[in-house]
């Protein structure tokens, strides 16, 4: 993660923000909040959220992430890395997505944001 963070920190030499994440949690179909990112007026944010899903849900009900209303496909494995990235215009949310009320997810990781 040292690497990434090093690397997004020099994104076309704008000032990257950092915020470290986490939640644990279930349900099927529900948002749980990681940050929230605002916007200003007239702006757009590129937001990237990077880390690691531990989860006992099933793999066909994997978590996911809605990135101000996107919402990206973690990963088909339950164990794994996962990453999410869009470019937003107004203030929104970072939600992982929980799809099961059978098992618990965790999330640990940094939501990444600059200004295009």
């Amino acid at each position: 993660m040292a690497i990434t963070s090093e690397i997004i920190g020099k994104l076309g030499g704008a000032e990257v923000e950092s915020v470290p994440v986490s939640m644990s949690g279930t349900g099927t179909n529900v948002k749980h909040l990681l940050t929230r990112v605002e916007v200003p007026a007239g702006k757009q944010m590129l937001v990237a959220v990077i880390g690691k899903f531990t989860t006992t849900q099933t793999t066909n009900a994997r978590p996911d992430f809605d990135i101000g209303g996107f919402v990206s496909y973690a990963s088909t494995n339950t164990n794994a890395h996962a990453s999410a990235s869009a470019v937003l215009t107004q203030s929104g949310d970072v939600n992982v997505i929980t799809r099961s009320v059978i098992g618990t997810s965790t999330f640990a990781g940094t939501v990444y944001t600059v200004e295009m």
